[in-house]
């Protein structure tokens, strides 16, 4: 799909558990299609849930800090490329 569209692709690893030897197994997979990935992992988190629950962002609800935080790094690592 992205060369049809003629855009760079990157993958991001999204809701990763916090303490799994599996998502460092999976990126290395991963990895070995040549396929960039994001240094930046979005964790599964339940203030998102939350957040999206009540149409809000995952910033934009109370108690979302890490979960804001993780979407904050991933946007900006998109906007360096």
């Amino acid at each position: 799909m992205t060369r049809d569209e003629r855009r760079r692709p990157l993958v991001v690893l999204n809701r990763v558990p916090p303490r799994s030897g599996l998502t460092d197994r999976v990126a290395a997979e991963i990895a070995k299609l040549g396929v960039p990935i994001a240094s930046s992992r979005i964790g599964n988190r339940v203030a998102r849930v939350r957040a999206m629950m009540s149409g809000l962002g995952g910033g934009e609800s109370e108690g979302a800090t890490q979960a804001a935080a993780e979407i904050t790094a991933f946007a900006d690592e998109v906007r360096r490329q």
